[in-house]
């Protein structure tokens, strides 16, 4: 039979191992030193200065004015200075004029309610003989 009959194929020629000479020889690698990071050049507004926070007012506000507003006014004060460091400069600035805003109307509504509550007081008092 011939090759083109399906007769298989010869089997390679053997191939003779030859063990190395000596042992290969490894270097330790190479190791260049530690790189610093690269400094990116600082954006526009990363000169800037983090905005206020206004948290010990929004906590005197909450404590002596009006427990409601002044806890608002805590929840953004804060949001500025986590979103500050997360890069969010634009968050961080409305969450501070949040936070001025909501103290704000804090010691306003709790000046109109103390104010009210005196007037109605000495109204009372004037009203009632002993």
């Amino acid at each position: 039979r011939t090759a083109a009959q399906g007769a298989p194929p010869a089997a390679p020629p053997a191939q003779q191992y030859a063990p190395p000479a000596a042992p290969p020889q490894y270097a330790p690698p190479q190791y260049a030193p530690p790189q610093p990071y690269p400094q990116q050049a600082p954006a526009a507004w990363n000169q800037q200065q983090a905005p206020k926070n206004h948290l010990v007012t929004s906590i005197l506000v909450t404590v002596l004015c009006c427990l409601p507003l002044g806890a608002v006014a805590i929840y953004f004060s804060t949001q500025v200075d986590s979103r500050w460091q997360r890069g969010d400069y634009a968050g961080a600035t409305d969450a501070a004029k949040k936070a001025n805003l909501f103290a704000t109307l804090a010691v306003v509504l709790g000046l109109i309610a103390n104010c009210a509550y005196l007037a109605l007081q000495i109204a009372s008092q004037s009203g009632s003989s002993y």
